[in-house]
């Protein structure tokens, strides 16, 4: 028997509202699967290289591809968490001529 008043009421449900009011795009779960290239990887990889280019213009999709796939690459433990951290932080970078 469903209980009510669980986690996706209480919580789930109000937070994917409030972040589409933010102005975040909800994808459903199909979408995010299809950008993400399968159930074994984590990152929305054609959104990640749209939003590096768009934050760093000097950055082409080459060198945008390339700072993905570092993140990808990163271990499954708390030191990937620091180094894809080190990453986005602009701690650790990717050369651009």
């Amino acid at each position: 028997m469903p209980r009510f008043g669980g986690e996706r009421g209480a919580v789930q449900n109000p937070f994917l509202r409030y972040a589409q009011e933010a102005g975040w795009t909800y994808l459903t779960p199909e979408a995010a699967l299809r950008l993400r290239g399968g159930l074994e990887r984590a990152l929305l990889r054609p959104i990640f290289v749209e939003k590096v280019q768009a934050l760093n213009p000097h950055v082409n999709a080459a060198r945008a591809e390339d700072l993905a796939r570092r993140v990808e690459r990163v271990v499954p433990r708390i030191e990937g968490n620091m180094d894809a951290w080190e990453y986005l932080k602009g701690l650790k970078t990717v050369f651009v001529p």
